[in-house]
């Protein structure tokens, strides 16, 4: 019954699974990683932790750096790069932009252009950007940080 998935009294089906639901750490999340990516997502790390009121969360897939609660970029640590993926919104079928659709000024045009489709029929779009060695490092903190301060 209803009652029996959200009982008060700590027994809860929905309370034991929270229980069992192991939230993975980004210590775990890059141990698969090569030890010159995990240098250079230590690197990236520090540079994103400077920005305020900005948090980190990790998935199974990525870790996830947002400001208060607005996700800014999904960063992935892959076999041979990290690849930072910067959110820019939505457009309707008719072509309308989602509230705050953000453009990335890329004088280096480095950001490749991803879009998806959602069963809605809006379209996703974002930017990736590839970071394989630290001379990466400030070209993508200053795309990254446009984002940021789009925000």
């Amino acid at each position: 019954s209803i009652n029996h998935l959200s009982s008060e009294s700590g027994n809860s089906v929905i309370q034991q699974v929270s229980k069992e639901v192991k939230q993975l750490t980004e210590e775990e999340y890059l141990s698969s990683a090569p030890q010159d990516l995990q240098n250079l997502w230590t690197q990236l790390r520090e540079k994103l932790s400077a920005y305020p009121d900005t948090n980190f969360y990790t998935t199974k897939y990525y870790v996830g750096w947002k400001k208060d609660s607005t996700g800014i970029s999904f960063i992935r640590v892959q076999k041979n790069q990290i690849t930072a993926e910067i959110l820019r919104g939505s457009k309707t079928s008719s072509g309308e932009s989602s509230k705050g659709f953000f453009t990335l000024d890329d004088p280096k045009n480095l950001a490749q252009d991803r879009t998806w489709n959602w069963k809605s029929g809006k379209m996703g779009y974002s930017y990736v950007v590839k970071i394989c060695d630290p001379s990466d490092l400030d070209y993508a903190l200053y795309l990254l940080n446009q984002k940021y301060e789009s925000l």
